[in-house]
């Protein structure tokens, strides 16, 4: 069998920021000791395992209180992993989200993915409000991340042959690549959680993320196997029409069903809050370009900060079940021990106004 004869569809696939979008790395970095400012205001993340014998041993003889001052002296000639733009100089001890090394790994656009086709799958189906009463697992022992579990088994999911055991994933099918990223621009910025209506800032993190460019991803969708047996046994049709599951499905209107929504949802949130006046705009805009039309381009909103309704189906929970919705409301309230609900906004500034965190935009060229 040829190689191109494994898939059923490929496309190429671009990721491109319309506002910022950042996919934290795990790591941050303290200002002053792995993060400097060079001469020309850009920020180094220093290297530390590239760093000359010279400055070690200075580093060695160097008390901890003069470190600091040292390592900015030596800023220029530091080894670095990374060297952003910085739009602000941030003082020293200050803490820095880095960001991942593949910028948006191919395993973050294929969670959002995944995520997206939840949403239309459950979105078309005319009982989903009782399909949500018996799949959505809340209280008792069940934990936030442990939620949706048997609503993906319902849409995603079949068991394998009794023999084998466990079960089979439709999206197995999916194969979604790390990204070649082209003339990525990676910045420096301050991310706020705000108070709506009110505006008042109640946090704020400072990330590295990606302001322009893009990233190009190679994503399939395999064929299903063919069936092993001369007949067609009852558990095996299960599991082969899960495994077809993605031949059946645009995958493109997917995810502008789900983008779309995301941006309707987000639009009537903050409609009315005069400080947010340039981000309706920047939305409405964005649901003109590619809410209005057909395309290969869509709207997306993915990485770190961009909230619940990007990573989870509640936006659907909300407008099909309210009593399940404000079920599973109380029950992040009781597990964070705090008031879980949808008062807060991730922003960032970018020219002359606050927009929110992550919304990007997704094309998928056919091969």
């Amino acid at each position: 069998m040829a190689l191109k004869d494994l898939f059923y569809t490929r496309f190429q696939t671009t990721l491109k920021p319309i506002t910022v979008v950042h996919v934290w790395s795990g790591i941050d970095a303290t200002v002053g000791i792995d993060a400097v400012y060079r001469s020309d205001g850009r920020l180094c993340i220093v290297d530390v395992e590239a760093l000359p014998l010279e400055v070690v041993e200075k580093l060695a003889s160097t008390s901890p209180a003069n470190m600091q001052t040292l390592l900015a002296r030596l800023a220029d000639k530091l080894p670095c992993r990374l060297v952003v733009e910085a739009e602000t100089r941030l003082p020293l001890g200050s803490q820095v989200k880095l960001i991942e090394r593949t910028i948006v790994p191919g395993s973050s656009l294929k969670g959002y993915i995944r995520t997206a086709l939840l949403y239309y799958l459950a979105s078309r189906e005319p009982n989903i409000a009782k399909i949500l009463n018996a799949t959505v697992r809340i209280g008792g022992r069940y934990k936030p991340k442990e939620a949706s579990i048997d609503l993906e088994n319902f849409f995603l999911r079949t068991s394998k042959p009794r023999k084998q055991g466990g079960l089979v994933d439709a999206l197995q099918q999916l194969l979604v690549s790390d990204p070649k990223p082209v003339s990525p621009k990676l910045s420096l910025k301050e991310l706020k959680v705000c108070e709506i209506p009110n505006m008042q800032p109640i946090a704020e993190v400072y990330a590295i993320t990606m302001t322009g460019g893009q990233l190009v991803y190679d994503v399939a969708v395999l064929r299903k196997p063919r069936n092993p047996l001369k007949r067609l046994v009852r558990e095996h049709s299960a599991v082969l029409d899960k495994l077809s599951l993605l031949e059946r499905i645009d995958v493109l209107e997917a995810l502008r069903r789900f983008g779309c929504d995301l941006v309707e949802s987000e639009i009537a949130r903050i409609k009315g809050v005069k400080e947010l006046e340039g981000y309706v705009r920047l939305l409405e805009d964005l649901r003109k370009r590619y809410c209005g039309r057909v395309g290969e381009c869509v709207v997306a909103r993915i990485g770190f900060m961009t909230g619940h309704q990007a990573k989870t189906i509640l936006n659907l929970v909300k407008r099909v079940n309210p009593p399940l919705y404000n079920s599973v409301k109380r029950f992040l309230s009781q597990y964070y021990g705090r008031v879980w609900d949808e008062l807060t906004l991730k922003m960032v500034r970018m020219e002359d106004r606050l927009v929110g965190v992550g919304w990007c935009e997704l094309c998928l060229t056919r091969l």
